[in-house]
């Protein structure tokens, strides 16, 4: 099942159009509403996965950790995708494992640099 857990993107990476045909704007959806949606979908359709299909997958490690955290609680038997944009930055061995642990099945990321640092 898609879900969108934002809109927008704060970024201006040279190489994307969305900073000039959206703007910058970036506004998150709350943990709590995400996972009414998922127990709804879960109710309705009997879903087993969601696919986030936002422009910037994760921003803040604090929402993604506690997010992840609340699916092992309310949905373990839940699976998840995140979509390209997914930020190198804002991982951690710490998050990566919880993430692991929450069913995440692919996460694509955002190659901000061709820098090898």
């Amino acid at each position: 099942m898609p879900i969108l857990s934002s809109r927008g993107c704060p970024f201006r990476c040279t190489f994307c159009t969305s900073p000039n045909m959206w703007g910058t704007e970036f506004y998150q959806r709350s943990n709590s509403d995400l996972l009414a949606e998922i127990s709804y979908y879960r109710e309705k359709y009997n879903i087993d996965n969601v696919d986030f299909v936002d422009l910037v997958g994760i921003l803040n490690k604090n929402k993604i950790l506690t997010f992840a955290q609340s699916l092992i609680e309310h949905h373990p038997d839940i699976s998840w995708n995140l979509a390209p944009g997914t930020r190198i930055e804002s991982l951690s061995t710490e998050t990566l494992a919880i993430m692991k642990k929450s069913n995440i099945l692919k996460m694509q990321f955002a190659p901000e640099t061709g820098s090898k640092k």
